[in-house]
């Protein structure tokens, strides 16, 4: 496919953006309350890809909701912004920052209750009973949106997004089930956006009309909750009194988690169920989410007309360089999100608190081990990797990127490259395009490994290679249970670790207790 519809321009108010790849924004912990070398070189690293829009993740505007995020409540955040705004601009790709306020789902950072449209608290019981806003803290909530907005602008960065969805604070407003004032803010729908839409109002006086500024919204997902067609409504309106530049639909809430994170049973595009009435009553640029994972993926919502922008966000943490190999036509190179939710989710809420990714172990440490680093040897070898697993292909894989002449190893049948312990898996849900991809790459294997394999490689069980003259180094690669049950091992997995030519020699290829680490 010539992706013609997803590569192709885009402007929102005035600001050209050179294609229809987009990423939602999303928390990362790399900042922590700033932009960080880590954060900038992580979406650097999209940028340099290709992707046209970034919109950074959600950032605080005022002191009465704290989160692990990027903190824009003074102006010390205005030179981080603007190192942000120089990296990402040099590879030609846009940035907008999302301003957030977490109302009910996350409380102030010293210990106080929680702001929200009425005392209803979060589902997740995540923070206490919150407090009713008062009129003078909406005018002061208001305030902080547009000092905030004030100082990306001053920053250089390209844009502004208000996020009105997923359960945070306009949310909480828009929605009957948490918004049970009896004010101006509460009851009719005109009522229950009044404060979105007054926000929105001082932004743009803030920031001035030439300034692309949107918001992303999404239904509740619940019985007698906000629902997509309210949203919809939401957004026709606020398009015609020209508050908005464009619209990100989404779906959820905290009522509906799971649909917010939509996990591998979730199929390509779920979100649209909730996404499509809302974006379809905009007169403005649109955006989707919901596991898009290819760019011909995207490229059909456009050519159909379901938005003018698609986001990859969990795509792109498994493989930062999705665009530029789909555009060059390498598309069964990429290496494909399992949509698993362990590092990208799990990792913010583990101990080790920031973003990590099962499939990418580089994420997060594109200054120190992205492939963008790697110098190609002007001494290749002929490298033997011994384990056809997971951590055997990231092995060839990594030495084929640096120039040597790799041979992949393994004794086992075809397994589509699953672990040991592991059921097969139908090829209808395996998370990986196609099982023609390997002999794409690795030189006609005839195994359906996984796209962690290594470009330029090849494939050879142990008996092929018995006869072969013995390479140096080797090196052996995990694999649960592989290790033989003895009383001086009882580990169940093995680290990576070479061995001598010799060792391998009289080991035959099989692995024994000598080589466990």
């Amino acid at each position: 496919m010539a992706l013609e519809h997803i590569l192709s321009p885009i402007t929102i108010n005035g600001l050209e953006i050179k294609n229809r790849i987009a990423r939602a924004a999303h928390g990362t912990s790399y900042g922590r309350g700033t932009v960080s070398e880590d954060l900038i070189a992580y979406h650097e690293a999209r940028a340099r890809s290709g992707v046209g829009l970034n919109i950074l993740e959600a950032t605080v505007v005022h002191r009465s909701s704290a989160n692990h995020t990027v903190d824009a409540v003074d102006d010390s955040i205005v030179p981080a912004f603007a190192a942000l705004a120089k990296a990402c601009s040099a590879h030609g790709m846009k940035t907008f920052v999302q301003l957030w306020h977490g109302g009910h789902r996350w409380a102030p950072a010293n210990g106080m209750a929680p702001l929200s449209a009425s005392d209803v608290p979060c589902p997740l019981g995540i923070t206490n009973t919150p407090q009713p806003m008062t009129l003078d803290q909406i005018e002061e909530i208001k305030e902080a949106f547009a000092a905030a907005a004030g100082r990306v602008r001053e920053s250089g960065l390209d844009g502004i997004e208000i996020h009105a969805g997923h359960g945070y604070l306009f949310h909480q407003f828009l929605n009957p089930l948490t918004n049970r004032r009896e004010d101006g803010y509460g009851g009719s729908l005109d009522n229950r956006m009044r404060f979105l839409a007054e926000v929105l109002a001082a932004v743009r006086a803030r920031v001035g009309d030439d300034y692309p500024l949107g918001i992303r919204i999404s239904d509740y997902n619940i019985p007698g909750g906000f629902s997509p067609e309210e949203a919809g409504e939401v957004v026709a309106r606020l398009c015609e009194k020209g508050l908005t530049d464009y619209v990100s639909g989404s779906m959820g809430s905290p009522y509906s988690i799971d649909s917010m994170l939509g996990c591998m049973d979730r199929p390509s595009g779920y979100m649209l169920s909730s996404a499509e009435p809302i974006v379809q009553r905009s007169t403005v640029p649109t955006m989707i989410a919901g596991r898009f994972g290819t760019l011909d993926e995207g490229d059909e919502a456009i050519r159909t007309g379901l938005a003018d922008m698609v986001s990859y966000v969990r795509a792109m943490i498994a493989d930062e360089d999705m665009v530029a190999k789909s555009a060059r036509g390498e598309a069964l190179r990429v290496r494909p999100c399992i949509s698993c939710n362990q590092g990208c989710v799990g990792g913010i809420r583990t101990p080790v608190q920031r973003m990590t990714c099962t499939v990418n172990p580089a994420v997060g440490f594109e200054r120190t081990l992205g492939e963008h680093l790697i110098v190609r040897t002007e001494r290749p070898q002929k490298v033997v990797v011994v384990g056809g697993g997971p951590g055997g292909m990231e092995a060839a894989r990594m030495a084929a990127l640096h120039g040597h002449d790799v041979v992949l190893l393994e004794a086992q049948p075809p397994r589509a490259s699953r672990s040991p312990s592991s059921p097969a898996i139908p090829a209808s849900r395996r998370p990986w395009t196609s099982s023609c991809a390997p002999r794409r790459r690795c030189g006609g294997c005839a195994r359906a490994i996984s796209p962690w394999s290594c470009p330029g490689g090849s494939w050879r069980s142990a008996r092929a290679m018995r006869k072969a003259p013995r390479p140096s180094p080797i090196w052996t690669a995990a694999s649960p249970g592989r290790c033989p049950p003895t009383p001086s091992c009882s580990c169940p997995t093995t680290r990576p670790r070479p061995i001598s030519g010799a060792r391998w020699a009289a080991g035959r290829g099989k692995r024994n207790p000598s080589n466990c680490t």
